[in-house]
């Protein structure tokens, strides 16, 4: 609908008057077109054309229709998220599950790489087939000529795995704590490999005894009355625990001054495990760990370097280098010192059978008579001329 004339207004005409006189002249009323206009004061005006109109006010002055578009809009962003928020979901959903798949399938492949190393190297290729050959063109056989010999496979050995002896339960004592840790990890790698985190962790409380299961008893009891304790759920947490509770603080400080003070008292061999088992705790170079090792050694080893011009002072002289000389030395001295012995053994049997053997010489007394022997070892019977008869004096009684 058009909007002309819209800022017109109608004025009704007056009342007629009773009488009408001609002679007057009325002037031209405005209402008499019905149209007329009071705001420019030109009352026999009829039209105005180009009227100047006050805008309309715009649509953002007004609160109500910005509310609207403002909840508008935020409704929009609303469903943008939460549809956001669905497909994460989905996507952490379908990853748990790639997740859990992916290692079925690597503990699956960890258990048939075991059972393949179990194998032995002779029949691997066999059963891999990684070295099989392609098969040879068939070939025209003759009927003369014999048939080729039928090659037997041998029988693939079954898996078998190698049986540990099982650890010592722990106690507590934290000297052993290292020693624990390390033996039970061994048995689970070797006897249940693949297991979960949370088998691992059972088996290791089934092996605390004493002040250290008075330890992990509470721990248990929240864990499966109350709240989940993450590091009974991870191995790797469980061991730091375990270590902050009965770790050894000062291990290092106590494995230098033991070794500082280590002497070799028996064979090299023995030395060497103590001062290693030792040494695995102290952060020292090389060279401070050989010059350590070399003067704990007794004097006669050291005596056996020295007269084969051994340097161990020398900056190539490595650590291992002098274990190894040691123990040779070590290994040479006890052959020498078995077949010493061997030696003396042998000797003073013969001594004692020549002891045996020699005969018995009768003790001769005075008056008792004597025979001259010749130079054939018999007596005389008869002496031609004169003989002079041997007098014979024996001291003593």
């Amino acid at each position: 609908m058009s909007q002309w004339g819209s800022h017109l207004s109608y004025i009704p005409p007056p009342p007629e008057s009773s009488v009408h006189d001609p002679n007057i002249m009325h002037p031209l009323q405005p209402h008499l077109t019905g149209l007329t206009d009071f705001g420019h004061g030109a009352g026999d005006n009829t039209f105005v054309q180009n009227t100047p109109v006050a805008p309309a006010p715009p649509e953002t002055d007004n609160p109500l229709i910005l509310l609207n578009t403002l909840i508008n809009e935020f409704r929009l962003w609303r469903d943008e998220i939460n549809g956001r928020m669905t497909q994460i979901e989905n996507h952490m959903q379908a990853n748990s599950f790639n997740m859990a798949h992916f290692n079925g399938l690597h503990t699956d492949l960890q258990t048939i790489f075991d059972q393949i190393q179990a194998i032995p190297a002779a029949q691997r290729p066999q059963l891999t087939g990684t070295n099989r050959q392609p098969p040879p063109p068939p070939v025209r056989v003759s009927s003369t000529s014999q048939p080729p010999p039928v090659c037997v496979t041998p029988p693939i050995a079954p898996t078998v795995r190698v049986k540990l002896a099982k650890p010592d339960k722990f106690d507590g004592k934290k000297d052993k704590s290292t020693t624990f840790k390390v033996a039970i990890t061994q048995y689970l790698r070797a006897t249940y490999p693949g297991i979960s985190d949370d088998d691992k962790i059972a088996f290791i409380i089934s092996y605390l005894d004493g002040k250290a299961l008075e330890w992990i008893e509470p721990h248990m009891e929240h864990d499966i009355l109350r709240q989940a304790v993450p590091w009974l759920h991870n191995v790797n947490l469980f061991w730091a625990e375990f270590e902050k509770r009965f770790g050894e603080i000062d291990r290092a400080t106590k494995a230098l001054k033991k070794l500082k003070s280590l002497k070799q008292k028996s064979s090299v061999q023995d030395y060497v495990t103590e001062f290693q088992s030792l040494a695995a705790y102290v952060n020292y170079d090389d060279l401070a760990l050989r010059n350590m090792f070399y003067e704990g050694l007794k004097d006669e080893i050291k005596m056996a370097m020295l007269s084969q011009l051994f340097d161990v002072k020398d900056n190539a002289t490595t650590g291992q280098m002098v274990v190894d000389r040691a123990l040779l030395i070590d290994q040479h001295l006890e052959q020498f010192a078995g077949r010493s012995i061997f030696e003396n053994k042998n000797s003073s049997s013969s001594n004692n059978r020549a002891t045996t053997i020699a005969p018995t010489r009768e003790k001769l007394s005075s008056g008792d008579a004597v025979y001259m022997i010749g130079t054939d070892g018999r007596a005389f019977q008869t002496l031609n001329g004169p003989v002079k008869t041997p007098q014979l004096s024996w001291p003593g009684p």
